[in-house]
């Protein structure tokens, strides 16, 4: 019965090996296609060898050799499926991420919000500053010192499918009356 499953994965294994043989260690053009028929031919060869030693009669013999050369593709499409149904699951989620963030009040729903609003922090149109310091709310820290202040907002999600989900800081370095100033998007703890 393990063998079902050794016969497809061995020979997605060994076209590893085939085709870095056959191709060198970086390959062009269509690396997938031609790696599921190296698998098909090592598959054809371990399949073979399989029903060789667990098939009894001749239709068996020829049922492992089948598998040995159509499993890989099996494997190949059932895995891709398992990830496209994942892919499906997490943009739900982030959806429903994203409805209850907005539903919730919070200003910045999206991490290129968060970004916006930090790099509208140090803009010269006072507005556009005092609209971008209320969206960001209060500083998670605030250090002024001989006439400079950093002040730094952390944003915690949601994430959509593509961000990468990890935590991002906004620094906003400016003078002590909050003008000028430089920003800069931080990925990582709080500080």
């Amino acid at each position: 019965m393990l063998a079902i499953f050794l016969v497809p994965l061995a020979a997605l294994a060994g076209a590893t090996g085939l085709q870095r043989w056959f191709e060198g260690p970086v390959p062009t053009g269509d690396s997938l296609l031609r790696w599921l028929l190296f698998a098909s031919v090592t598959g054809l060869l371990v399949g073979g060898v399989t029903g060789l030693i667990l098939g009894r009669r001749r239709s068996e013999r020829y049922g492992w050799t089948a598998l040995g050369v159509v499993g890989p593709w099996v494997v190949t499409i059932a895995v891709t499926g398992v990830l496209l149904g994942a892919r499906k699951v997490q943009e739900r989620w982030a959806l429903h991420e994203l409805r209850a963030c907005h539903a919730s009040g919070r200003p910045l729903c999206k991490p290129a919000e968060f970004r916006g609003a930090c790099a509208a922090a140090v803009s010269r149109d006072p507005a556009l500053r005092d609209a971008a310091l209320r969206s960001l709310g209060v500083p998670v820290q605030k250090n002024c010192h001989e006439n400079r202040c950093d002040a730094r907002w952390s944003y915690d999600g949601p994430w959509d499918v593509e961000d990468s989900g990890e935590k991002q800081i906004c620094s906003v370095i400016t003078d002590a009356q909050g003008r000028g100033g430089r920003w800069l998007i931080l990925a990582g703890e709080e500080p």
